[in-house]
């Protein structure tokens, strides 16, 4: 490194790069001193315009594909969560349905899509309107929204939920109906 500094107060040039090694220095100008200057290309510092413009590009580019994809598992974890309270809410309603017939003195069918149960003396009834099921006793109703039509039949003493996407769901009563089923 003596050399250099040598040569920096000969020639009045001043080092831009120096190397690990120390032996290749390239010079800001043309050596004075018989020495050929390194080649430009290999004693550039910085990048050009068109390189600063083609890396932000790309870096756009690849913004853009990871916003895309950010949005759409955030939709689709939304669409997961809504369908998994959907089945949640249907198996809550299902199960209490069940638990009604099971236990009802009498099942009968007044009108499409209302059940109405007897259990213990008490009416229960249930209704099914496109994709809300609502329970309704004497001091309260309760509704679960299933995210899914469904509809309350009856064949025989046999109460069946049918939803558009799934199989039946059967539960049996332990009585013949009164009404609205096969004798």
């Amino acid at each position: 490194m003596r050399w250099t500094s040598t040569l920096i107060r000969d020639t009045g040039l001043r080092p831009v790069r120096v190397s690990s090694n120390g032996k290749t220095v390239c010079f800001s100008g043309i050596s004075g001193t018989g020495r050929r200057p390194v080649s430009r290309k290999s004693c550039r510092r910085g990048f050009t315009l068109v390189e600063v413009l083609i890396v932000l590009s790309l870096m756009g580019v690849f913004t853009t594909l990871a916003y895309r994809l950010l949005v759409a598992n955030l939709r689709l974890t939304a669409s997961v969560m809504d369908a998994n309270n959907n089945s949640a809410r249907l198996d809550d309603a299902v199960r209490l349905l069940r638990a009604d017939v099971a236990d009802s003195t009498s099942v009968e069918m007044p009108a499409a899509g209302v059940l109405r149960v007897h259990v213990a003396g008490e009416a229960v009834e249930w209704r099914s309107d496109h994709d809300v099921l609502t329970r309704k006793t004497a001091p309260r109703e309760r509704r679960w929204n299933v995210g899914t039509a469904v509809n309350l039949k009856m064949d025989g003493a046999v109460v069946l939920l049918v939803s558009g996407t799934a199989q039946p769901v059967a539960m049996a009563s332990m009585h013949r109906s009164s009404t609205g089923g096969r004798p």
